[in-house]
């Protein structure tokens, strides 16, 4: 039998096709699904991966921390840091955009959380793919 793992997985953008975002109003113009694979092994780390992100930023309130709020030299800096470690990480984009190009593509895309699950689906199978790859040796967690 294989090691197990646990993926975490998070979101950035909404599945809503009505009206792509045009300057400051509108949807969102992706959906971007994104997750980590951790290792049984590595799982207990976590919460030190996430303490040692955080340290030099001690002027931040509790636990959360958002990249899109940081610097470029301190998004640098976190990067640096966890490629340092091992984890899997998977991702997968939509852009909307292009959903719109075509209408029956676009009548089935527009169908309530249909996007979501599909992207949903993809990630899954590359975060599978991972666990797989892992168990050869091949990298990962």
């Amino acid at each position: 039998m294989g090691r197990t793992f646990t993926a975490y997985v998070d979101e950035a953008g909404d599945e809503g096709l009505g009206k792509i975002r045009e300057g400051t109003s509108g949807q969102s113009r992706w959906l971007v699904l994104g997750g980590i694979l951790v290792s049984e092994e590595r799982e207990r780390e976590l919460v030190a991966w996430r303490d040692e992100v955080l340290e030099p930023f001690p002027q931040r309130r509790g636990r959360d921390l958002h990249f899109r709020d940081l610097k470029h030299e301190q998004k640098v800096a976190a990067t640096n840091l966890l490629a340092a470690k091992r984890f899997g990480i998977a991702c997968v984009c939509s852009n909307k955009s292009t959903l719109l190009e075509n209408p029956t593509i676009y009548e089935r895309f527009k169908e309530q959380g249909f996007l979501y699950r599909y992207l949903t689906r993809m990630l899954l199978v590359r975060l599978t793919e991972g666990v797989k790859q892992a168990d050869r040796g091949e990298g990962g967690g």
